[in-house]
């Protein structure tokens, strides 16, 4: 019984990690289409993924090398952060 809770918050933990990641590509897609930056879909995935993107960025502002650089480098920081998130949960897992 334990372990099956155990594997279900696991599993949910995982699942909400890579549903926010989706969001973070489609909001990225989106924002390369001109027309597609006013519509509700773009303003939905913004209001999700700004709050987590938004103090990453701040961050990294900080850095000449991410001030210097003409794309934003915190959605790839906050991806990898997703990745390293998951492996970190399964990795917990495996270890109880």
């Amino acid at each position: 019984m334990r372990a099956t809770v155990i594997i279900l918050i696991v599993r949910i933990i995982v699942s909400l990690l890579s549903a926010f990641e989706l969001c973070l590509f489609v909001r990225a897609i989106c924002s390369w289409i001109p027309s597609a930056r006013d519509t509700r879909i773009y303003y939905f995935f913004y209001k999700i993924t700004e709050p987590v993107l938004s103090p990453v960025r701040d961050i990294m502002m900080r850095w000449e090398l991410a001030r210097r650089c003409p794309i934003d480098l915190s959605f790839l920081v906050v991806v990898i952060m997703i990745s390293v998130a998951q492996r970190l949960v399964y990795f917990l897992y495996y270890l109880i």
